[in-house]
């Protein structure tokens, strides 16, 4: 029987994750959060389905999946067979979320609603999406589905053409065209920056966006594809923000900035002031890469009595010539940043530093150099593997050295395959890089 909504109900639906591993590191689908706060502000009821949410009503009676202190863990997951594009990984593949029938039923329990809006944060995770929409229309096949995020932004054509779903859209959502008679909302070409937390009844950690994009062009990063500007929001509005989730007993806060210490003390310092001012004794994370342009002794200073434990500076590579991918970075800045942090009572180790690895045409010794370089400036090594990410500059490059069909499949943009290996730089030597990384490698050679 048909269940053709009239209300004023728009599910909003964060899917499962198909891949090889995936881990909740303060994630959300901000995204999502931020169309659900604008569309109550005109009267439409969100129902978000979260499928990542270990806390989901939907969950119970499963076994818990474990998770870790400050709100960090594993999602619920199961071993899944692995696509052909990817047949020659050797690894397991999985999907990550709710089950299936679980899935269906919290889109089911969610009631009738007049259109479905489902994100895709990875390019390589739209089979997640597929999944959810074919649960949608399994369970209402009668209402409108729009596919948004990352994938649909980026691989555009390939979601138009095979997601399922009857509309998709890219960019922020102020700049969507076409839906607006469906969601009866065009949001007003408002930057969006307030995400509407109370969808969820239990939040372990909350997201916190003091600005979306980036003034920055790296060839390899697509936040000038995702966001056109780089817009700020005022301080105050920010600690609003961490007093409402505070009221809900919340103490870890994420920062979802991809510029989050640029012109600190317009953005950055008045709000760890305002932390500081108001007594609050919270954890704050900023798991995305932090650019050191910003940072000086001060500011350093200002984030160990704010209460930041986790720090990741963006440092991605420091070889010669690497100005050719990342145009945030003057190498030189860095011994300085990282005495600014031990200075502000950060042991060596505890603050961390991205490295990127895997880049077309990147030499693995000038990796080893950036790791043992930052191990000796007290930084943490983090490996983080890189994505060919298509509108990018660096995209055109990876096609030319990759041995999968880049264009054609995202599911081989997955940065844990390590798309652009070659004999000169191969799994085995990102195996071998990630083991220097790792704390107790390290203190066992530094003995040696």
């Amino acid at each position: 029987m048909s269940k053709k909504a009239t209300t004023s109900k728009v599910l909003l639906i964060n899917p499962p994750v198909h891949d090889f591993a995936a881990y909740d590191f303060w994630a959300k689908p901000m995204g999502l959060l931020l169309i659900a706060k604008a569309l109550k502000k005109t009267g439409v009821e969100p129902v978000l389905v979260d499928a990542l949410d270990p806390n989901h009503p939907a969950a119970e009676g499963l076994p818990r999946p474990k998770r870790r202190a400050h709100g960090r863990g594993k999602f619920f997951e199961q071993e899944i067979p692995k696509p052909p594009a990817l047949a020659d990984v050797p690894r397991k593949f999985k999907r990550h979320g709710l089950p299936p029938e679980r899935l269906k039923q919290a889109i089911s329990s969610a009631g009738p609603a007049k259109a479905a809006l489902i994100t895709c944060t990875m390019t390589y995770w739209y089979r997640g999406a597929f999944e959810a929409v074919a649960a949608v229309r399994e369970v209402f096949p009668d209402i409108p589905i729009i596919l948004g995020g990352g994938y649909s932004t980026l691989c555009s054509e390939h979601a138009r053409r095979h997601s399922g779903a009857d509309v998709t859209v890219s960019g922020p959502v102020e700049t969507w065209t076409g839906v607006s008679d469906i969601l009866e909302n065009d949001f007003g070409h408002e930057t969006l920056f307030r995400p509407a937390l109370d969808l969820y009844p239990r939040l372990e950690y909350a997201p916190v966006l003091t600005s979306r994009g980036c003034p920055f062009r790296c060839d390899y990063c697509a936040s000038s594809l995702l966001f056109h500007n780089h817009v700020f929001r005022e301080p105050e509005e920010v600690l609003d923000d961490i007093s409402l989730a505070r009221e809900r007993g919340i103490y870890d806060f994420a920062f979802y900035d991809d510029a989050l210490a640029l012109s600190p003390s317009e953005r950055l310092v008045p709000i760890l002031e305002g932390v500081l001012q108001r007594g609050w004794k919270i954890r704050l994370h900023a798991p995305n890469a932090i650019h050191v342009q910003g940072i000086d002794d001060d500011l350093a200073r200002l984030m160990y009595r704010a209460g930041f434990v986790t720090i990741r500076l963006g440092v991605e590579t420091t070889a010669s010539g690497a100005a050719r991918w990342d145009k945030k970075l003057n190498p030189e800045m860095l011994p300085a940043v990282a005495e600014a942090f031990l200075k502000a009572g950060y042991k060596p180790g505890e603050v961390g530093a991205y490295i990127l690895v895997g880049l077309p045409g990147q030499e693995v010794g000038d990796v080893e150099k950036d790791i043992n370089s930052l191990w000796d400036m007290g930084l943490r090594p983090y490996i983080a593997e890189y994505s060919p990410i298509p509108g990018t500059p660096l995209f055109a490059e990876s096609v030319s050295v990759s041995r999968y069909d880049l264009e054609g499949e995202p599911l081989t943009q997955n940065n844990s395959i390590l798309p652009c290996a070659t004999d000169k730089f191969t799994l085995d030597d990102l195996q071998r890089l990630k083991e220097m990384s790792w704390p107790d490698k390290h203190n066992k050679n530094a003995r040696l």
